[in-house]
């Protein structure tokens, strides 16, 4: 959730997959075998989880 607001906060567009689905769950499974939620991809970047100073850094020079 916090990383949806952060996104959404800064009018950053994205689409959510949501890993309950098998579907969405093997797309992820192919970026990473992390079980970790949110996975974010920002071009060939993979963000784990949440941290705001990481997410900064990444949507600031993009």
């Amino acid at each position: 959730m916090r990383a949806k607001r952060f996104l959404s906060g800064k009018g950053i567009k994205f689409t959510e997959r949501n890993i309950i689905f098998p579907k969405h769950r093997k797309e992820m499974k192919e970026v990473t075998d992390a079980l970790a939620v949110p996975i974010t991809c920002v071009g060939e970047r993979v963000l784990i989880g949440f941290s705001s100073e990481e997410y900064e850094e990444v949507f600031q020079n993009n």
